[in-house]
């Protein structure tokens, strides 16, 4: 069974998808989103307690799956290895306060 969920997108069906995923016992190790603030709010629905995240970068893990013949469909069993470049932040969030990973560029490696 999966046991760790990226998901790319914060909208209405992530956040439906994320929730149900979690209550499968499932873990969200990362969101990725267009705005910082949408993803921390799924990250937050989610219960993703350890963080990195990435501001505009799905269109490039999706261009990287796609290299390597994974589909839409079979992505999920992908494991990408990266180089990142980041900073370490400290995230307030409503009344949540944690160590995030801020990442900046990545690199295929």
């Amino acid at each position: 069974m999966i046991k760790k969920i990226v998901l790319i997108g914060a909208g209405n069906v992530a956040t439906h998808l994320g929730s149900a995923l979690c209550g499968a016992g499932c873990d969200v190790v990362q969101v990725y989103s267009r705005t910082k603030e949408s993803a921390m709010e799924l990250a937050d629905k989610s219960g993703n307690s350890n963080r990195a995240i990435m501001f505009n970068g799905g269109d490039r893990i999706e261009d990287i799956l796609l290299k390597k013949n994974y589909s839409k469909e079979n992505c999920r069993d992908a494991e990408i290895n990266i180089d990142a470049l980041y900073t370490l932040e400290i995230n307030e969030y409503k009344d949540y306060r944690n160590v995030q990973l801020n990442i900046k560029d990545f690199r295929e490696i």
